[in-house]
C-alpha cells in the first residue's frame, strides 16, 4: 500500500489563530485600519474629484451666484477655483471619523450638524441639493476585499511559521 498522510493540525491551528486575531479588537483593531486607510483616502478623493470618484456622479454644481460670493469672498478656493462642499470653515471636509465599530462592523462619518442636508438632500427651500458624502462604490468593495485578503495572508503566513 501506498499513501500519503497529510497533517493539517498546523493549518488548523492556524486559522484559529487568525479567529483569535479577528476577535481581538482591542490588540489589531482591523476594521479601524481599514476605515483609516481605505476611508479616508475615499474621503479625500471624493472631495478632489467634486464627488465623480470611482464611477459615481459629480456633485451638483454650485448655484452662479453662490459662487459668484464664494469667488468674491476668497474661500474654498483651490487653484483659484471655488470648490463645491468646502465653506468658510471647512469644518466639513476636515470631519471625517469612524463614529461606531463593532467586531464586525464599522461607521464611517462626521458629526457636523449640517452634513446630513447635504446627504440627503431636499426639496425645501434654502436647502441644499443633494451631493453625498459617504458611498461606496464597487471599486471600492474590491479594494476591501484585497485590504482584507492580504491582511489575512499575511497573519496566516505568520501563524504558520509560528507553529512550525
Amino acid at each position: 500500500m501506498v499513501s500519503v498522510s497529510l497533517d493539517n493540525s498546523k493549518a488548523l491551528k492556524a486559522l484559529g489563530n487568525i479567529a483569535e486575531v479577528l476577535r481581538n479588537q482591542k490588540e489589531y483593531k482591523i476594521f479601524n485600519n481599514l476605515a483609516n486607510i481605505l476611508a479616508r483616502s475615499w474621503w479625500a478623493e471624493t472631495f478632489e474629484l467634486q464627488g465623480a470618484r470611482r464611477g459615481h456622479d459629480a456633485w451638483v454644481p454650485l448655484s452662479e451666484a453662490y459662487y459668484e460670493y464664494k469667488l468674491k469672498k476668497g474661500f474654498g478656493l483651490y487653484g483659484g477655483e471655488p470648490w463645491i462642499m468646502v465653506g468658510e470653515t471647512g469644518h466639513l471636509q476636515a470631519s471625517p471619523e469612524i463614529v461606531e465599530e463593532g467586531l464586525d462592523y464599522l461607521s464611517f462619518g462626521t458629526k457636523v450638524p449640517y452634513a446630513h442636508f447635504h446627504q440627503e438632500g431636499g426639496t425645501i427651500p434654502g436647502r441644499p441639493p443633494q451631493r453625498e458624502l459617504f458611498f461606496v462604490t464597487d471599486q471600492d468593495k474590491a479594494e476591501m476585499k484585497d485590504w482584507l485578503v492580504g491582511y489575512l495572508t499575511q497573519v496566516l503566513g505568520k501563524q504558520i511559521e509560528d507553529s512550525k
